[in-house]
Parts: structure tokens; sequence; C-alpha cells
């Protein structure tokens, strides 16, 4: 801004000062055509800076042939005085001089205005000048008389710059006082402008201090309407999909953290029962039967472990993505008969099979989806009392199959329903592990099912019995019961 002022100024004086010089000259120039008015047949100056176009005139031809008054930016002189213009009114009289630079008029011992210009003329050139002379400024016209094309008198004009030049004093003095004003003005106006767009980008920036990976709920302020607040609803965009992340890995983490631990103790008590009974078998010679008790207990503390460890394997592949690989088209009916084989007690209640039409199939892993309804149905086994009554049904919908297993056993606090498909989750701790589970059927089941495009409901009341629901596409489908 200050350079663009600066250039602005210089040109503005520049301009002003050419145009009073220019209006100077005109006065001049106007002054000169009234004084040669009294000068009939002579030609006065030819164009300014060149000689005359077409030469000189001819001889014995006086005052015919006079190019215009080009130099003087005026009409052709005429001859005699104009009755329209009113005689030359200054105090400083134009001076006539001979060639030699002699002054002639006025009859004083005056110098020539301006001796350099006075060289010039004598040449013939018309020249405007810029001298000073007892400290006065002046602007000087030495225009020469041409007498068949000689230079026969000179005249020097002159006009007071003092005016002028204080006008131009002027002009820089306003200058000099306005564009610092226009400075200041900007610089302040630029100042509470830059100050007002910017105070967005600070409040962004302080509340992006704020921001944490430990507390990531922070959100920028949305103010207005412009690239600012696209950005800062961007960002805050971005810190809610960060903070959801978060949430999740935290939660996987914890979720990790409980699986090792609750792993360890799983795998630490049937290693203890089988580090206690081999100590206590090689303490001391025992009987047969002692070596026979102390081997069953080590066999059922390794078979619970070998299932706690097949579980953990099947759980690592469900993570892995390594669950549901070579499928098949297979009537749900075998598989379910599998299960009630692979999971029946003879103690338990018994379990009745309803399947309407025998023709639906499903499509998965056969291995995988037996273990599915094992799993629930050993479940309801150890929930049931042996009179009451376990039921596994399975009907075709209109895009999915639906299987029901539904028991009439103890059911399940609500409190505990969201949380009983985590890993290790035990309603009743101490009986689950009385009766050999590990807390990770439920687990497994889920993931079976989510591997398998399907989608797992539980619905319990405490005291009449526990049903889930899990929904399979039909073969050919995609996906139409996981949204």
């Amino acid at each position: 801004m200050a350079l663009m002022l600066a250039a602005l100024g210089v040109t503005l004086h520049t301009r002003v000062q050419q145009d009073l010089l220019v209006s100077v000259d005109r006065e001049l120039a106007e002054r000169a055509r009234r004084m040669m008015g009294m000068f009939p047949g002579f030609w006065f100056g030819p164009p300014l800076g060149g000689p005359p176009p077409g030469g000189p005139p001819p001889r014995g031809r006086r005052g015919r042939g006079r190019p215009p008054w080009g130099g003087l930016g005026g009409p052709p002189f005429e001859r005699g005085p104009r009755p329209d213009r009113p005689p030359p009114l200054s105090w400083l009289a134009p001076r006539m001089m001979d060639q030699t630079g002699r002054v002639l008029s006025p009859p004083t011992e005056h110098a020539p205005w301006d001796r350099a210009a006075l060289g010039r003329a004598q040449r013939g050139e018309a020249v405007y000048s810029i001298t000073t002379v007892e400290g006065e400024p002046l602007r000087v016209l030495s225009l020469p008389i041409l007498q068949n094309g000689v230079v026969t008198y000179i005249y020097q004009f002159a006009h007071p710059l003092t005016d002028t030049y204080r006008a131009l004093r002027g002009l820089r003095r306003t200058l000099l006082t306005l564009i610092p004003i226009a400075l200041l003005i900007a610089a302040g106006g630029g100042l509470f402008l830059t100050e007002r767009a910017l105070r967005p980008v600070r409040q962004m920036a302080q509340a992006a201090g704020r921001i944490g990976a430990k507390d990531l709920s922070e959100r920028l302020p949305i103010v207005g309407n412009d690239e600012f607040a696209e950005l800062a609803a961007t960002f805050n965009g971005m810190l809610a999909r960060l903070e959801e992340a978060f949430a999740k890995m935290k939660a996987v983490l914890e979720q990790q953290r409980r699986f090792t631990g609750d792993a360890s103790h799983e795998l630490r008590t049937p290693l203890t029962v089988i580090k206690a009974h081999t100590n206590l078998a090689l303490r001391s010679h025992r009987t047969a039967e002692e070596y026979q008790r102390a081997l069953q207990a080590i066999q059922r503390a390794a078979d619970t472990m070998h299932h706690i460890v097949q579980d953990l394997l099947l759980l690592a592949r469900a993570d892995g993505g390594q669950l549901a690989r070579n499928v098949c088209e297979t009537p749900i009916t075998e598989i379910l008969q599998r299960a009630i084989e692979a999971a029946q007690k003879p103690e338990g209640a018994p379990v009745t099979l309803n399947v309407p039409d025998a023709s639906v199939t499903v499509t998965g892993n056969i291995e995988e989806l037996t273990r599915l309804f094992a799993n629930l149905i050993d479940n309801a086994l150890r929930h049931t009392p042996a009179d009451g009554r376990i039921t596994v049904s399975a009907r075709p919908m209109q895009d999915a199959v639906l299987i029901t297993v539904a028991d009439t056993g103890e059911g399940i606090p609500p409190e505990h329903l969201p949380h009983v498909c985590e890993r290790f989750y035990r309603v009743d701790a101490a009986r689950s592990r009385a009766d050999g589970g590990s807390g990770l059927g439920l687990s497994i089941c889920q993931s079976i099912v989510e591997a398998h495009q399907g989608k797992m409901t539980i619905q319990s009341e405490l005291g009449k019995g526990t049903t889930v629901h899990i929904t399979f596409p039909k073969p050919g489908v995609v996906n139409p019961v996981s949204t």
C-alpha cells in the first residue's frame, strides 16, 4: 500500500507540474502572439526542436510562406494587434535583443533572461526554458524573429514561477500529509479485518491445542458460513471418527486384556489339578486304584484344558477372518440333528426338533454350523432342569432361514443380556465352572454367525427360559439379514 500510494503521489505531482508548465507556456505563447502582431512581413520562429518545415521562405516575398505556429501551440500570427486580445499585463516586460545578444528593448541595461536559451534561439529555434533571476524562478520563451530566412532579432518573454512552485509545494505537503494518514487508516482497517478474519483460526488453534489422545470429545467452534467454518466442520468430523476409532481400539485392548487374564485363569485351574495329582502320585508309593484316580483327574483336567485351547483357537481364527471357508449348501435338518447328537446328555431335558419343511437348506461350513447349534443346545441343557423342555425349530422366511433354540430353563437376568456374548463372561461364574463351562460358548456362536453373514438375537425372561433366534440368508441371497 505504501509503494502504491508513493507511486500515485509521484505520478500526480509530475502530472500537475507538467499541466502547470503547459498553462504557463500557453500564457507565454499568447503574449508572444500579441506582441509579434506589430511586425508585419516577419516570420517569427520555427516549430520547437527542429528547422522550419519546407526550409526558409523565398527571398523577396516577405510575409508569405510562413509556417504555422506549431512550436507555440497556437494558430499562425496575424498582421497587426489582435483586437480580441488585451495587451499583455505583466511586470516582466519582454526583452528584444539583436543577433549579438545585446538588449535593445526596454532601453535599460538589462541582460537576457536566459543566455543558454539565447544561443539556441540565435540558431533559429523557439525555446522554452527555466532560469532564476535574482532569486526569482522564471519560465522563459526565447523566440527568434526571421526576415528572409535570417534571424534578425530575438525576443524573450518571461513568466514568474513563484505561484507555480508554491502550488507544487502545497501539493507535496498535502501528499506527504495524506499518504501517512491513508497508510495509518489502511493499517488500522487491515488490522481490524485481519483480526476478524483470523479469529476463527486462533480459536481453532486453541481448541486443537486442548485436544489430546486421552480426550477427543473437544470440538472446534463453528462460526459463520465461510471457508473457516467448513474447515472447522471437516476437522470436527475427523475428530469424531478418531474418537470412535480410539473408543473401538480401547474396547479391543480392554477385551484383549480381559481375554488374556481370563484365559490364563481358565488354563491355570486344570494345570493346577494336573500338577497337584502328579506331585501326589510321585511323592510316595500308591496303590493301583489311587494311581487310577489320579490319572482320571489328570485326564479330566487335560480335557478341560483341551476344550479351552480349542475354543481359543477357534476365536483366533474368527478374529483372523478364517471362518466360513469351505462352505456348501446343506439341509438344515442334517445340521441340527448332528448338533443334538453332539450335545445330548442322558440326564438332561429332552430336545425336540421341529422342522416343518425338510427341504430348507443353508450355505455354510458344516463343522462350524454344527458347533454353533451344539453350543446353543449344550448351553440350554446346562440351565434347563430335567423336567423342562428344549425345542429346536427351523422355518423359511422370504429371503432367509430362521432357526430358533428355546428352553424353559432358569433364564438370564436382564442386566446380563448385553454381555453374555462377551468372551469369558459368566452369569454365575462358580456354577458354570463347576459344570465345565469356560464362558466362551456364546462368543464362539456369535463369531460363527457373523462369519456366515447371519444375525443372532437372545431373548430371556428370568425363571421362564431363554430363546435364541438365528437368521441366515437363503442360498443365493447376498446378506439380506446382516443389516
